[in-house]
């Protein structure tokens, strides 16, 4: 029994908190999604070991508000730093957390965010750069 329940922590452990029912971790995949949803993708670049990802996944994309407004707007693309290299370069990530708006329809990036944030600053950037995209949600 105690063998099972060390396996069972090690497993939990080793999955990634990054990822969230409804977000996708295929960028060609959530570029689809969004053109097809009329939505803008929000790349979520994160580490594994990132303190500050982990303090804006529990305190400001877990909460209840700002989940709603991204759901609405965008589609969540979440990518771990160490496996995305390509993608690093075309967005110009180089540590996380770090989160890219991407307007799929016009192959640019419309928001930049490089570091953890309060969550009234990170709703506040989110609002500002979905008013710089085509979507009519905002």
């Amino acid at each position: 029994m105690l063998r099972i329940l060390v396996l069972l922590i090690i497993g939990i452990s080793t999955l990634s908190s990054a990822q969230v029912e409804g977000w996708v971790t295929d960028f060609k995949r959530g570029v689809e999604l969004a053109k097809a949803q009329g939505k803008e993708v929000l790349l979520y670049f994160y580490g594994e070991h990132c303190p500050y990802c982990l303090q804006m996944e529990e305190f400001v994309l877990g909460d209840p508000d700002v989940d709603r407004y991204i759901r609405e707007r965008f589609i969540v693309v979440s990518l771990n730093i160490n496996s995305s290299e390509e993608l690093n370069r075309k967005f110009g990530v180089y540590g996380t957390p770090h989160f890219v708006i991407y307007d799929p329809n016009y192959d640019r990036i419309v928001l930049s965010i490089f570091g953890s944030r309060e969550r009234e600053d990170f709703l506040n950037l989110l609002t500002r750069a979905c008013k710089k995209t085509s979507l009519r949600r905002c």
